[in-house]
């Protein structure tokens, strides 16, 4: 989902008034933006403003209390074994056939192979950013030092 579909979505649910809409919308977008600035709301790539639609539901739940509960949040892994109660439990349930474990060894295959290329895409894009931010830290060490020099006329 885009950031302004997002707001679009959380402007929706809180059930403003018509003539408080716009300003609602402003505060909105800056809580979005804020959310993303500061991690607690993930984005789906570095690159955008993009946002996950559970994610943003779960944010949206901690941001206004009592609001976004009756939206269900969809989970797509799947629980293949029963967890039997001890002391703690497994962080992983295994399936207890061998053709079960063949599927979760492909799931995680696949899984592995996306977040390969998902890490690659974004050593990518910090490769390209890293010659405007090493420009960016000269500029700003010129201008701390020339701030430093005495003004003449």
């Amino acid at each position: 989902m885009t950031f302004e579909q997002g707001v679009d979505f959380i402007v929706e649910h809180l059930d403003v008034p018509a003539h408080d809409r716009r300003a609602t919308r402003d505060k909105v977008r800056k809580r979005v933006r804020y959310g993303l600035g500061d991690g607690s709301l993930p984005r789906v790539d570095l690159a955008t403003t993009d946002v996950d639609h559970n994610a943003l539901i779960i944010w949206c739940r901690t941001k206004w209390p009592g609001k976004f509960v009756d939206i269900p949040v969809r989970y797509e892994d799947q629980i293949q074994e029963n967890v039997s109660l001890r002391d703690g439990t497994d962080a992983i349930a295994y399936p207890s056939d061998i053709a079960g474990c063949h599927v979760l060894l492909r799931q995680n295959r696949m899984l592995l192979q996306l977040l390969a290329a998902k890490c690659r895409a974004q050593e990518q894009i910090i490769s390209d950013l890293r010659p405007d931010a090493q420009k960016y830290r000269q500029m700003r060490e010129k201008n701390r030092e020339s701030a430093k020099k005495p003004r003449g006329g």
